[in-house]
């Protein structure tokens, strides 16, 4: 699948887990159910550490950010308002080739 994939959670105590969404979300960019996906997130993020950096299970206490990351051919994007509303986005992307990301490879291979 070639489209960007875009949940959207309300601030909802009953909510699921950052890390399940994600794992849902890759599951859709694949265009396969979250069962059938032969992907081990551990390699890219640790879901435990995701979850805790946005936890807002504690009152008083508003955790916001973004953070984005690589995931295989994907670039994911999670982003947390201070009200608790989250979205998790995973889009397509080419991966940097070495070329690109190291320009005395690109110089060594110039004519």
């Amino acid at each position: 699948m070639s489209d960007t994939v875009c949940f959207r959670l309300e601030n909802d105590t009953s909510r699921e887990s950052l890390s399940t969404v994600l794992f849902d979300a890759l599951a859709e960019a694949r265009g396969v159910e979250p069962s059938d996906l032969d992907l081990c997130v551990y390699h890219y993020v640790d879901p435990s550490a995701l979850d805790g950096l946005f936890d807002s299970s504690t009152p008083g206490i508003c955790r916001q950010g973004t953070i984005s990351f690589p995931v295989e051919t994907f670039q994911v994007t999670i982003a947390v308002e201070t009200d608790g509303t989250a979205e998790v986005r995973v889009e397509p992307h080419s991966p940097v080739s070495e070329e690109r990301s190291n320009p005395s490879v690109a110089s060594a291979n110039a004519p």
